[in-house]
C-alpha cells in the first residue's frame, strides 16, 4: 500500500527506426574512432532489431563497442542509472561540433543529468585508453574495480555498490591471490601430498580402508594445510586436476605397498576432465587395484548431468571399483536404518568422541571415521596402521 509504480512502454520497430535515422546523421566518414555503448537491457528488449539499428555503423572500420549493464553516475547528491540507452562517441581531428542528444530528437540542456552522465562515460573511456585510471588506486584496473562492484551488488541484491578496498569481495580476491601464489609454489616444489584417514569397521574395529585427503605442506613450518583454505582457489584457477592426480598416484602407491582399500573423493570437475578420466582408467586397469578403490562423488556440488555420473559409475565398476555418493548431510538419521535393511554399507564421518562413536554403532552404522579414532596421517604412518584396530589406533594416537 502506498507504493508508487511507474510503467514504460515502447514500439520496438519505431525505436530501432529512430535510432537508425539518428546514427545515419553522424559524419561517419570523418570518424577516426567511434565508440558505441549499448545497454544489455536494450539488446534484450530489441532482440534481432538491435542489429538493424546498428546497421549504419557496419561500414565504419573505426567502430568498436560493447554492451554494458547501464552507466552509474552521481549528480547533485543522487545516484542515477543511464539505462536502456545507445550512446555513440565519435572522435575526429577534423569534424563538426554536433549538438549533444539525449534520447531521439531531444536536445539535452547543460544541466541535464543525462548530459553529465555522458561526459562521465567519455571521461572513463579516455582514462582507460590513456592508462591513467589506476594512478591513485594502485595496480587494480578501473575495469576490474567496476566488475568487482557489479558482482558485489548482484551478490547482495543491491541497486548500487561503490567500489572500496574494504568490500568483502575485494578482501576475498586478495586472499585468493595469496593462496593462488602459495598453491603454485607448492605444486612447483612438490609440497602437495595425500594424507590418509583410517575408516574402521564398527563391528570388530578392524581397518576397512583409508580415505585419501589432499594436503599442502607449509614451506615455513612444514605443517599440513587443510584443503578448506585452497581447494576453491584450485578449482577456479584450473590447478585442481593436479591435486586429483597427486591423490591418485599416492593412493595407488599405498595399495601396492599394503594391499589395503582406499577411498578417493571426486568432484564433477573430475568427471568432466578427460586427462583425469584417462589417469583413472590406467590406475584401475592395473591388476588387483580396482577392487580396492572406492570413488566418493561429492553430491553437494549438485548433479547437472546424471548421465555423466552414470557413465562414470559403469566405467569404473567394470574394474571392480566401488562408488558412493558423499555428503548426505544432516537430517538423515533414518537413512542408516533404511540402508541396513537393504544391506548397504554406511560410514559415520567426524566421529570426534566416544559418545558419538557409541551412538553411531547403536544406529547400525557399519563403518566409523573421525579424529577420535585417528586423524589423517602421512603415507609412512598409514603403512604402520594397515593392520591396526581402532582401539589400537586410539591408544597409539594418545
Amino acid at each position: 500500500m502506498g507504493d508508487r509504480v511507474r510503467f514504460g512502454y515502447g514500439d520496438i520497430s519505431q525505436i530501432a527506426a529512430d535510432a537508425t535515422r539518428s546514427l545515419s546523421q553522424l559524419p561517419l566518414a570523418k570518424a577516426e574512432a567511434l565508440f558505441v555503448y549499448s545497454c544489455a537491457g536494450r539488446s534484450n528488449y530489441l532482440k534481432d532489431n538491435i542489429t538493424t539499428e546498428l546497421a549504419p555503423l557496419a561500414a565504419t572500420p573505426a567502430a568498436v563497442g560493447f554492451f554494458s549493464y547501464g552507466e552509474f553516475f552521481h549528480c547533485d547528491g543522487h545516484n542515477h542509472l543511464l539505462n536502456h540507452t545507445l550512446t555513440c562517441l565519435l572522435l575526429a581531428e577534423e569534424g563538426t561540433l554536433l549538438p549533444l542528444v539525449s534520447g531521439v530528437g531531444e536536445r539535452a540542456s547543460s544541466e541535464d543529468p543525462s548530459r553529465q552522465a555522458l561526459f562521465h562515460l567519455v571521461q572513463v573511456t579516455f582514462d582507460l585508453a590513456s592508462g591513467d585510471a589506476d594512478s591513485e588506486q594502485g595496480s587494480r584496473s578501473l575495469l576490474l574495480r567496476a566488475d568487482i562492484a557489479l558482482r558485489q551488488a548482484l551478490d547482495q541484491h543491491r541497486e548500487l555498490v561503490v567500489y572500496s578496498p574494504e568490500l568483502p569481495m575485494v578482501r576475498d580476491l586478495d586472499r585468493n591471490l595469496i593462496w593462488l601464489r602459495r598453491l603454485r609454489a607448492a605444486l612447483r616444489e612438490q609440497r602437495i601430498t595425500a594424507y590418509f584417514q583410517p575408516i574402521y569397521s564398527a563391528g570388530n574395529g578392524q581397518l576397512a580402508k583409508f580415505e585419501a585427503l589432499i594436503r599442502l605442506i607449509d614451506d615455513d613450518e612444514g605443517k599440513a594445510v587443510s584443503p578448506y583454505l585452497f581447494l576453491d582457489v584450485a578449482k577456479k584457477s584450473r590447478l585442481y586436476h593436479h591435486l586429483t592426480a597427486c591423490v591418485l598416484h599416492e593412493s595407488l602407491a599405498l595399495i601396492r605397498a599394503r594391499q589395503v582399500g582406499v577411498s578417493i573423493n571426486l568432484s564433477l570437475l573430475d568427471l568432466k576432465h578427460g586427462p583425469t578420466l584417462d589417469l583413472i582408467d590406467r590406475v584401475i586397469a592395473e591388476p588387483a587395484i580396482g577392487s580396492r578403490l572406492t570413488f566418493e562423488i561429492v553430491e553437494s556440488e549438485g548433479f547437472e548431468d546424471y548421465s555423466l555420473v552414470s557413465d562414470f559409475i559403469q566405467r569404473v565398476k567394470a574394474f571392480g571399483c566401488s562408488v558412493v555418493i558423499d555428503n548426505f548431510g544432516s537430517g538423515y538419521s533414518s537413512f542408516a536404518h533404511f540402508a541396513r535393511r537393504l544391506g548397504i554399507g554406511t560410514t559415520a564421518e567426524f566421529v570426534h568422541n566416544a559418545e558419538v562413536m557409541l551412538l553411531a554403532r547403536e544406529m547400525g552404522i557399519t563403518h566409523l571415521q573421525g579424529f577420535h579414532l585417528s586423524p589423517p596421517v602421512t603415507f609412512d604412518q598409514a603403512l604402520g596402521l594397515a593392520n591396526c584396530r581402532y582401539q589400537d589406533a586410539t591408544m597409539g594416537a594418545g
